[in-house]
């Protein structure tokens, strides 16, 4: 008996890699072959002549499969007022691809976006999203078309709704007040930090005093409230940066 083994780059095996016969054993180790696609197939001989050959298989060598991207921007548990972002991760490998995926759940299990870059591309702009929370994804395709193994998602918000204007609560609308008053106003849904002004114009072209970021509903400005500055402001916004309306006093 004998057996002869074809590895060839086609399923035709019309120039074959490998041709090799041997009398005994059932395992045979081939010299390098190239990274790609290639077909093997087997005949037995007996006494009787060669059988026909088996069906061609078809393997493919590849390096080692990319690693990991490491993602980079946006960070993780972001708040965006933009609904095209744009996401960056570091590269693996120069001749590398990369696929994206968007999706609103952390399965990923029906991504709402996906794409795949070119040689090289490090960045991708989504299509436009709905405000809400959404997970992505990043993982590397080598030469081979063949993928690495998928970073670690990340989730982040879309807000591009700017809050309404705050509710005052004191001082009055009005009032007449002497020294420099503590200033309060209602919470206000989606707002997470708040900005105090006054001026004496109610355009607030010039405020005369504008405070830091405020995560408090009430504040006292630092110095005495001058008669002059008879109005008064308050401008909240969310944590994605989007002030809302002034109130005026």
């Amino acid at each position: 008996m004998e057996y002869q083994l074809q590895v060839d780059e086609t399923e035709w095996f019309t120039t074959p890699e490998v041709n090799q016969s041997q009398p005994s054993g059932t395992t045979y180790t081939s010299p390098e072959l190239d990274y790609g696609t290639h077909y093997w197939r087997m005949r037995v001989r007996t006494s009787g002549g060669w059988g026909v050959w088996t069906a061609g298989w078809k393997f493919t060598l590849t390096p080692t499969l990319p690693a990991v991207p490491t993602l980079a921007s946006p960070a993780s548990a972001a708040v965006l007022a933009d609904n095209t972002p744009s996401f960056t991760w570091n590269m693996v490998l120069g001749d590398d691809r990369y696929e994206v995926q968007i999706d609103n759940l952390n399965t990923f299990a029906s991504p709402e976006q996906t794409f795949t870059s070119g040689l090289g591309v490090l960045s991708y702009t989504a299509a436009t999203l709905p405000d809400g929370v959404w997970n992505w994804r990043v993982r590397a395709i080598n030469y081979l078309n063949l993928p690495g193994a998928w970073s670690t998602s990340r989730s982040f918000t879309v807000d591009t709704v700017g809050p309404l204007a705050p509710v005052l609560n004191a001082p009055a609308d009005d009032a007449t007040m002497i020294g420099t008053p503590a200033f309060s106003w209602a919470a206000a849904a989606t707002a997470s930090k708040y900005q105090f002004e006054y001026d004496s114009d109610a355009d607030f072209s010039s405020p005369a005093y504008t405070s830091a970021e405020l995560t408090a509903t009430s504040h006292t400005p630092p110095f005495r409230w001058a008669p002059t500055h008879g109005m008064s402001a308050r401008r909240m916004r969310q944590a994605i940066g989007v002030y809302g309306a002034r109130r005026e006093l």
